[in-house]
């Protein structure tokens, strides 16, 4: 079945692609694990160095190190996302920022843009996502589609129909 939707993005759409790719990346989970425990054995390290010079001090920061190992995690998001905003702000998107159309076939996803158009086979996509206004179809583990989870225009099928088939898509990928 083939279905066509229409939209625009706008900065939020690309900024929470970005938040999402910080969240469930393969690639920022490996990079919070080595923040966590670098730091952490830092802190540590000082703890230990500090310890032989004053023990209240270094008590103290041996207990900072072992609450640090868990709010690293949030803590390493927040500083990721904040940083990447800040650079994602500055770049040029006027590219994805155009009208869209969208085409869903049995093949895959066209994505006509007015300076290019895009073809994706479903075999492209690794692995999918949603957030409360959005889909995210990823390419690899930091690239990715933002399909908006209610489009301005949809042909062929209505919102709650179009919904279904987007979670259709996704349990289809995610199971491959």
């Amino acid at each position: 079945m083939c279905m066509n939707i229409r939209f625009q993005l706008n900065m939020e759409d690309i900024f929470a692609l970005q938040d999402n790719v910080v969240d469930t990346s393969y690639a920022h989970k490996i990079k919070q694990r080595y923040f966590r425990w670098i730091l952490f054995i830092m802190i540590l390290l000082a703890s230990v160095w500090l310890w032989k010079m004053n023990t209240w001090t270094g008590y103290l920061l041996a207990v900072v190190a072992l609450v640090f190992l868990f709010v690293a995690a949030g803590i390493y998001q927040y500083l990721m996302k904040r940083s990447l905003k800040k650079k994602i702000a500055k770049m040029d998107h006027s590219k994805l920022l155009q009208p869209c159309q969208m085409t869903f076939a049995e093949d895959g996803i066209r994505r006509d843009l007015a300076v290019e158009v895009n073809r994706f086979d479903w075999k492209q996509f690794n692995r999918c996502t949603e957030d409360s206004a959005r889909y995210f179809f990823y390419i690899d583990d930091l690239q990715g589609l933002i399909i908006p989870k209610t489009p301005s225009k949809v042909e062929t099928l209505d919102i709650e129909s179009y919904q279904q088939q987007m979670k259709a898509y996704m349990r289809e990928i995610n199971e491959s």
